[in-house]
């Protein structure tokens, strides 16, 4: 069988992935692993040629599977590094983004605590209830959004509940009886605070939390 040809394909495609590798390397678009590669393919793409020609003796076949074998151990390795700082990239960026959540979540949550100042409601009349309610309707509507932003999960909810979900709580406890007629007109008014005020309920009062909880705490937690 005639390799000749066969070998002279093998020198072209050598010479250019060599040049491929150059200029990728210059323009700076891909890692230094990524050179490895390209130079390992080079180095197999050689020993092959190697071991294909006819021309040859047997010591050069026999350096040219050598190579083929070196490149091959060397090729696993680098795949193996390669997929192993892929996974820490991901983790890393995955991290990256929670950080970034959180700060978010603690930013934008300062900025609405401080314009937020309701008054107890609980024991008043209805018409009061209502005055007050009319008079805090723009801070509800602040803490509306901003529970609606934490419920859809762009803010990090476990933050929020560590930093202010008992005051909260409070505050949507004291606010209720407003709350409460207005969803009598509008059953859609105001289900943001009140699905973030049962979440956070609902992680203060998880059986470990209750476990870890007081005495007094686990008592009140019981009664109905």
């Amino acid at each position: 069988m005639d390799h000749v040809p066969l070998i002279g394909k093998w020198q072209v495609e050598c010479k250019e992935i060599r040049q491929g590798i150059t200029m990728i390397g210059q323009r700076g678009t891909v890692g230094f692993p990524e050179l490895i590669l390209g130079s390992l393919l080079t180095l197999a793409a050689v020993a092959i040629g190697m071991i294909l020609s006819a021309e040859v003796n047997e010591p050069v076949k026999v350096a040219g599977e050598l190579l083929t074998g070196v490149a091959t151990i060397a090729l696993a390795i680098v795949t193996f590094l390669l997929v192993k700082a892929t996974k820490l990239l991901a983790k890393t960026a995955e991290e990256d983004g929670h950080n970034r959540k959180v700060q978010a979540t603690v930013d934008a949550w300062m900025k609405v605590r401080e314009e937020l100042d309701f008054s107890d409601l609980t024991k008043e009349k209805a018409d009061k209830i209502q005055e007050a309610g009319d008079e805090a309707r723009p801070q509800l509507r602040k803490l509306e959004a901003f529970s609606q932003v934490v419920n859809s999960g762009v803010f990090d909810l476990e933050t929020f509940s560590k930093i202010s979900g008992n005051w909260f709580v409070q505050q949507v406890r004291w606010m209720k009886p407003y709350i409460s007629q207005a969803q009598k007109q509008n059953a859609d008014a105001y289900k943001e605070i009140i699905q973030l005020e049962k979440t956070i309920q609902g992680m203060k009062s998880s059986p470990q939390d209750m476990m870890n909880a007081p005495k007094d705490m686990k008592s009140a937690a019981a009664k109905p």
